[in-house]
């Protein structure tokens, strides 16, 4: 099943006329994916001022431009836009927010494939994922798998994901798709 990606509709500094309703409404979504971030790690204050909106605009607004997905991804498109910004970061934030991704690929996530993976090449040591709950009674879990990292050599900015089902191993490199 192939995924469709839309490009954002929300510009925090688009020219376009918009009415009062219109630019409460763009508000109120980037003031959401602002939260979202700040409550996986509040400490990214010290580094990266989330409630400036000036610099989260400037966030939101380089990935409009650039097409950076702002749904589950939201966590991986910041840490792009603080590697292209040279906006240096503790190597603890930029988990976090892997595991925001992560996390946030459970709830928004409709196939049947019950977990994904990331690997980064930053922190090629370590596959961080996913779990769908399947029943009721089960929670989702977010984690990270210690791997090694001679097995998957992957430029240091460079991100891979995959989506796998139930019974799926550990993958490989090479069976996958560079999501840059």
């Amino acid at each position: 099943m192939n995924e469709i990606f839309y490009k954002s509709i929300i510009h925090p500094n688009g020219n376009n006329f918009m009415s009062l309703l219109e630019i409460q409404y763009r508000d109120l979504i980037i003031d959401a994916s602002r939260s979202l971030i700040k409550s996986v790690f509040p400490d990214i204050i010290s580094h990266f001022n989330i409630n400036d909106n000036h610099i989260y605009y400037g966030f939101i607004s380089w990935c409009y431009k650039n097409n950076e997905p702002t749904d589950w991804r939201i966590g991986i498109s910041l840490i792009k836009y603080l590697n292209i910004n040279y906006i240096s970061v503790e190597i603890k934030i930029k988990e976090e927010l892997l595991f925001l991704s992560c996390s946030q690929w459970t709830y928004m996530n409709k196939s049947r494939n019950i977990t994904i993976l990331i690997l980064y090449g930053e922190l090629n040591d370590k596959l961080f994922g996913a779990q769908k709950s399947t029943l009721a009674d089960q929670f989702r879990e977010v984690f990270y798998i210690e791997v090694d990292k001679n097995n998957y050599p992957i430029d240091s900015h460079s991100f891979f994901f995959w989506e796998l089902s139930e019974d799926d191993d550990i993958p490989k490199l090479m069976e996958n798709k560079n999501e840059n």
